[in-house]
């Protein structure tokens, strides 16, 4: 008890808030923070004591309540439990009709009150233990499972335990508090070391009821966890009987170990703890040989353990079931060994020959058992691998038949009849269970893992309130200490810090003589100068004290403060002459440049102190200059340091110095030289004012379809384009005219720079001029922003045919048409002349509602609000900037972009001409969309195009520039689809009867046996008919037929752009029309077949052409007409030769040739000489046959000769235009 008192958490945090207390009673007053001493008062010290103690008691006091709260949630969850357990097994008795072992409401009540009595005496017990009230939170847990008749009741009845509550609850379980009739629900039993829970079989099978089974098992696992939320239980005890696994069938077992390993990992899923499990072979003395093997050992010998404990299970590596074949063989050869004992001490043969055999008994079971327990405890993917700490033998009793594994194998497998085992008689006695349990099992309960949220929250808790505690005490044992210690420290420092400094001045030359020494050591005066400002404390001035070095102690004001002296005295005596050295430097190398050479100046003279103070000037002037001379990361902070102690140097007032004149003068020369307007202009467009400005973006004014019709500008797209907004309406009135008078009198009141009297400079007319020609500047810059802008603002290129043009016509033509958005939007911004109106009379000499203008010494220097606001008030009303005989100030860009304004603005017809433009866009989008839809004519669409083109013409730029292009896109995008629907005509009407019709067939492929139809040959060729009328209808207005080679016209007409191959072909087609139709009316020609010449030998030659049949014996001929195609008899033709005879009364033999079908004279003529070429209609035909000859002129009715025609043999229907 008092051990436990001492090593209590409770008491040493006391001890702790009694040394607090302590401490601050003695050393509190002394304590300093930031001025203030928190403890100076005994009453603050009290109320410390007291709120430490409070803040103390409460948290132990919450800590012990919800220990007394979680101990009255079990007990009355155990109660409860029980109670409810007796009061179902009397319903379920009575609701079967049985009467016997019925439980009342009477032994319901009995029952809880019985209970209620055994944690009574179990509080008592432990109260007399020194556990103090946390009895049932401190003993282990452990759950035994198993299925029905595995004795796990009796292997805890006759384990040897003890129960401190045997004596008050004697009902066959001693220390036991259960239902009514058996484990019908859990058993409760309480040892002085563990509290066992004995769980229904029926709550691991599941197999009576399963709902209702499943429901009281869950409900047991969540009272578990609901009560002991860190550690529900510290075991599982998982209690098999060897006879019902032997003998039950192989998938018997399989499902009595899927039951156990389904209520194992609901174990660690509803209690979230990894528990260790043990397995309990139990009714071990029903293996044959048990009792009598072990029959000799004594009490304490049979407390032992008969199994073995396997190496802890880490959840990584190989599962620890794995080990159980080795272990079992250790275990049976270990039993092997002491059979020699064994067997000479027994005298009964019988008993002597069950006890040798016990041992292979139980090797027998290796694999049952290793199967069983694999199927439980082999890990998955899908389940946390279940620690398994051991498998153990035991007996609690010894009752019923034993059972010899290996008679019943060999008498299956001899057919012999089993010899059955005498029953076990005599008294029981218990074997391995008390040390089992006591030594290896009790002693493990610290195996179990605890619930990870609740322990993690202890652990954090405890830590925080540890850490405190350690940290209060420890920071008021060591702050005087400290505070003493560092102060020490800090004069220290500072003692050698001057000793430093002392020493390193020696070695400085801090004369300055001429400029190429200004910058000389200054690596050295840096440093010194960093030193001095280190011991002044101003980078840290301000802050706090620092509360190591507080606590009444601090010295470090009084040291600083000589130190900032000193400081000083080194910034006016070295530092300042280096300054106005480097900026002589600057002023001579800066004479190129009167911008740079006026600031230069300034800060010059206000540096001398002849000039008005002004520290952010010296600031800026010198943090660029180091910057740029001293560029690079390494030396940032030395860049830093220079610009801070030049910011030291003027917090005091500085005292005037000698000037160099020369230079001063010069530079005066300089500047006046150049236009004072300009360097105002700079100025205005550097103040925040401006440069804060929002952009003016054009995709905000262009609408939606802006980046669909123009093409990128500068590389971005077109609604990324933006104007500064310096450079807009808003721009010019709200900011530029507001600043202008500003700069303009702070320029004149800056005149002592350049030596220029300020009362002549600030002059009303020298101000009104000054005023003009800065806005003059203005005006001139913001025409050429916007002047650019307009330029580069291009269409899409509309260099894609219809497909690309149609889109982009049709987003121009839209009632939103960025067309003109943009137009009206940059007329806006761009008419200045267009006075914002005034809201009120302007009052006498200022601007027309506004208030009077300021004294430019009282307007803001920065800020758009200061600057906007403060001059003019919001510049509601005609502008006084400038001269008031001058032209107001932005008329002259309302003048230049006047186009804009006239070309959004409604003309004569109240028609705008933005709007004409417009709908000559939509009339041109329409044809085009009729074309390309295979509407519409290639007439309307050019006549379209041709009206846009007029329109643009008429108007200026930029929609002259924008109609143009969209005017030639139009004109390609009509000639590109009038092409691809031509070439759709060709092919769907054309192409394939063509190339049907004449593809190896006679006369279009010479001596091809097939011959062209005479009505395809018409159909394609006559006048008007596929070919002709194809040509005339759709390419006759494009092609220039008038030369020997077709070409096609100059213009829009190229960019049909039909290969010069194809128009050849149809020049061939209409040379065949013409030669084969003189007339024009269909294709049918006459021609003339004239005898000219006959072979001396040849007595007479006959020519039949279709049926016309012309006969020659060398005396003058008669030309005969023919026509082809012939109206009837056509078909054949057949020249004939007959031989002179020389002697009459031998007959001669004639010879013939000849050729069939409609081309017959075509094929005919093929087979002789033909003289004669060019388009004469007129050849000369010379036949031989066998040798002899005859000749004959074939004229054509036309122009053309169609025999041999080459146009014939040269046509190839095109495939494509």
């Amino acid at each position: 008890m008092l051990k436990r008192i001492l090593t209590s958490t409770w008491l040493w945090t006391l001890f702790g808030i009694i040394l607090l207390s302590i401490f601050a009673w003695v050393l509190g007053p002394y304590i300093d923070i930031g001025g203030v001493r928190p403890l100076g008062s005994e009453i603050n010290i009290l109320a410390m004591s007291f709120a430490l103690t409070l803040i103390w008691g409460a948290y132990y006091g919450i800590q012990y309540r919800a220990f007394l709260i979680a101990e009255k949630k079990l007990e009355k969850g155990l109660t409860e439990e029980g109670g409810e357990a007796a009061a179902a097994d009397g319903a379920s008795a009575k609701g079967k009709g049985k009467t016997k072992g019925a439980a009342s409401n009477a032994e319901v009540q009995m029952l809880k009150g019985r209970f209620e009595e055994a944690l009574a005496l179990l509080k008592k017990s432990a109260a007399a233990e020194g556990r103090g009230r946390h009895y049932l939170y401190e003993l282990p847990w452990y759950a035994i499972i198993g299925p029905p008749g595995s004795g796990k009741t009796t292997a805890l009845v006759n384990s040897g335990l003890r129960f401190p509550l045997a004596d008050k609850l004697q009902d066959g379980r001693p220390g036991a508090v259960a239902g009514i009739g058996g484990t019908r629900a859990c058993d409760w039993w309480f040892t002085d070391e563990a509290v066992l829970i004995d769980t229904a079989g029926r709550y691991t099978t599941q197999d009576s009821d399963s709902a209702a089974d499943a429901k009281a098992w869950s409900g047991f696992l969540d009272l578990l966890k609901k009560n002991r939320p860190r550690q529900p239980i510290n075991g599982v005890i998982v209690a098999i009987g060897i006879l019902d696994l032997l003998s039950a069938t192989h998938d018997e077992r399989l499902a009595h170990a899927a039951a156990v390993r389904a209520r194992i990992a609901e174990l660690h899923d509803r209690l979230n703890t990894r528990m260790p499990v043990y397995v309990l072979f139990t009714k071990a003395d029903l293996l044959a040989g048990f009792v009598e093997y072990f029959d000799e050992l004594g009490k304490t010998e049979r407390e032992q353990v008969l199994g073995f404990t396997l190496p802890l299970d880490t959840g990584k590596g190989e599962a620890a079931v794995t080990g159980f074949s080795g272990e079992l063989d250790l275990l049976v050869a270990r039993l092997n060994e002491r059979m020699v004992d064994r067997l000479q001490a027994e005298r009964d043969i019988e008993r002597r020959t069950l006890a040798y055999g016990f041992p292979s008994q139980l090797a027998s079971m290796k694999d049952t058992c290793r199967e069983f327990l694999e199927s439980i405890f082999l890990p998955t993917r899908f389940e946390e691998r279940p620690l398994l700490r051991g498998v153990y033998f035991t007996s609690g009793t010894q009752s019923g038949t034993p059972f010899d594994r290996l008679a019943a194998a060999m008498a299956a497998q001899f057919g012999v009849d089993r010899q059955r085992l005498p029953a076990f008689t005599g008294p029981g006695r218990s074997y391995f269970l008390n040390r089992l349990m006591r030594v290896v099992m009790f002693n493990e309960a610290g195996l179990v893992g605890q619930d990870a949220k609740s322990e993690r929250r202890r652990k954090w808790t405890a830590r925080i309130v540890y850490g405190l505690t350690g940290l209060v005490t420890v920071t008021l044992l060591g702050a005087w200490a400290l505070s003493y210690m560092n102060n020490r420290k800090l004069v220290a420092e500072y003692d050698a810090a001057i000793a430093a400094y002392n020493e390193t001045s020696k070695s400085v030359d801090l004369t300055v003589v001429d400029e190429p020494t200004a910058e000389q050591n200054m690596s050295r005066l840096l440093d010194l100068l960093n030193r001095l400002r280190a011991l002044s404390g101003l980078d840290v001035a301000g802050q706090a004290t620092p509360i190591t070095y507080g606590f009444g102690l601090y010295q470090g004001e009084a040291l600083r403060e000589q130190a900032n002296e000193a400081y000083h005295r080194a910034l006016e005596g070295a530092f300042r002459p280096r300054l106005l050295l480097i900026l002589e430097k600057r002023l001579r190398e800066s004479m190129n440049d009167p911008e740079a050479l006026y600031a230069v100046l300034k800060a010059y003279r206000v540096l001398a102190g002849t000039g008005p103070s002004d520290p952010k000037l010296i600031h800026d002037t010198f943090d660029a200059y180091w910057k740029k001379t001293y560029a690079g990361a390494q030396y940032q902070d030395a860049v830093t340091r220079l610009v801070a102690h030049a910011d030291s140097l003027m917090e005091r007032p500085l005292g005037a110095v000698t000037e160099n004149t020369d230079l001063t003068q010069q530079a005066g020369d300089v500047l006046t030289r150049e236009p004072l307007a300009k360097r105002i202009y700079f100025r205005i467009k550097q103040a925040s004012a401006v440069t804060q400005l929002p952009f003016w973006k054009l995709g905000d004014k262009g609408g939606r379809l802006l980046d669909d019709v123009y093409d990128t500008f500068a590389g971005n797209p077109p609604s990324k384009v933006t104007m500064p907004g310096f450079y807009t309406y808003d721009g010019f009135y709200k900011v530029f005219l507001t600043l202008v008078p500003k700069y303009v009198r702070e320029a004149t009141a800056d005149s002592w720079v350049i030596g220029l009297p300020v009362e002549t400079a600030q002059s009303p007319a020298a101000l009104a001029k000054l005023e003009g020609e800065v806005v003059a500047q203005y005006e001139d810059e913001f025409i050429a922003k916007w002047d650019e802008l307009l330029r580069g603002l291009r269409l899409k290129p509309l260099d894609g045919g219809s497909d690309a043009v149609v889109p982009i016509l049709a987003k121009m033509s839209a009632p939103d048409s960025p067309m003109k958005l943009v137009t009206a939007a940059v007329a806006k911004e761009t008419d200045l002349g267009l006075v914002p109106p005034a809201p009120a009379a302007a009052p006498a000499g200022g601007i027309p509602g506004a208030p009077p203008l300021p004294d430019a010494s009282a307007l803001p220097t920065e800020g758009v609000a200061g600057q906007a606001a403060g001059a003019v008030g919001g510049l509601l009303g005609t502008p006084t900037v400038g001269p008031a005989d001058g032209p107001k100030p932005g008329e002259r860009v309302s003048d230049h972009f006047r186009f804009l304004r006239d070309q959004v603005k409604a003309g004569p017809g109240g028609v705008a001409p933005v709007d004409e433009a417009i709908a000559g866009l939509k009339e041109l989008f329409d044809q085009l969309n009729q074309l390309r839809a295979g509407g519409g004519s290639a007439s309307g669409g050019a006549a379209a195009a041709q009206q846009v083109q007029i329109l643009a013409d008429r108007l200026g730029p930029p929609l002259s520039n924008w109609l143009s292009a969209a005017a030639a896109g139009g004109q390609a995008a009509q000639v590109s689809t009038t092409r691809a629907q031509i070439n759709e005509s060709w092919s769907a009407t054309v192409v394939n009867r063509c190339t049907t019709a004449l593809k190896n067939k006679y006369p279009f492929t010479p001596g091809a046996s097939t011959d062209v139809p005479v009505s395809d040959f018409q159909a394609l060729f006559a006048p008007n008919g596929l070919i002709d009328g194809f040509f005339k209808q759709n390419l006759a207005g494009y092609v220039d037929t008038a030369g020997s080679t077709w070409a096609l016209k100059q213009g829009a007409a190229q960019n049909l752009g039909i290969a010069a191959t194809t128009l050849a072909q149809f020049r061939s087609a209409a040379r065949i029309r013409d030669a084969f139709s003189p007339a024009g009316q269909g294709l049918q020609f006459q021609y003339t077949v004239e005898p000219i010449a006959l072979d001396p030998s040849v007595a007479e030659a006959k020519l039949e052409i279709d049926g016309v049949a012309m006969t020659y014996n060398g005396s003058a001929g008669r030309p005969t007409i023919l026509t082809w195609p012939a109206a009837m008899g056509g078909g054949f033709a057949q020249l004939t030769l007959t031989p002179a005879s020389l002697d009459p009364a031998l007959p001669a033999i004639p010879e013939t040739i000849s050729a069939q079908g409609s081309w017959a004279a075509f094929r005919l003529f093929d087979k002789a000489s033909m003289s004669g070429s060019g388009d004469n209609p007129t050849r000369t035909l010379r036949f031989t046959v066998g040798g002899r000859f005859v000749s004959y002129r074939i004229t054509a009715s036309g122009s053309l000769y169609p025999f041999k025609l080459p146009d014939i043999r040269s046509f190839k229907c095109p495939s494509s235009l």
